[in-house]
């Protein structure tokens, strides 16, 4: 157990938590952080986005799905400009709830689908063997 907390402490200095819980940030102050941080650090960090339908909208007066196309496509600006893996966790349609995982079931799905390199869906066992055929 000491092995492992002499590696963590080789790189806890390195993990940067900004908690919104109380003071959410818009996509643009995690954009502005990141460019931040690299400047100041050389690094390239990996940036987890825990989840995008709760982040501060960009523009109060405009739809759910604006926003977060604004964020999304925001979000490909950063991985982009500084070759780094941007990592989003986003919620489901409830329509899609019940149903087995597809590029449709990401809420808002439109640029998640279309900006994004990778999607993965969590799939719960019963719904997959509720809606599977019999014979699988």
């Amino acid at each position: 157990m000491s092995k492992l907390f002499r590696e963590y402490g080789d790189y806890y200095s390195d993990v940067v938590i900004h908690d919104g819980s109380e003071d959410r940030p818009t996509i643009y102050d995690i954009s502005n952080m990141v460019d931040s941080y690299v400047a100041r650090t050389g690094k390239k960090p990996v940036v987890i986005i825990d989840y995008l339908q709760i982040m501060k909208p960009t523009n109060d007066r405009a739809t759910d799905k604006a926003n977060v196309t604004t964020s999304v496509n925001e979000m490909k600006k950063i991985a982009t400009r500084h070759h780094i893996p941007v990592i989003v966790i986003s919620s489901f349609n409830r329509l899609n709830y019940n149903s087995p995982v597809s590029m449709e079931a990401f809420k808002e799905s439109g640029d998640i689908e279309y900006s994004t390199d990778v999607l993965i869906g969590l799939q719960l066992k019963a719904v997959a063997f509720l809606l599977a055929p019999p014979y699988l």
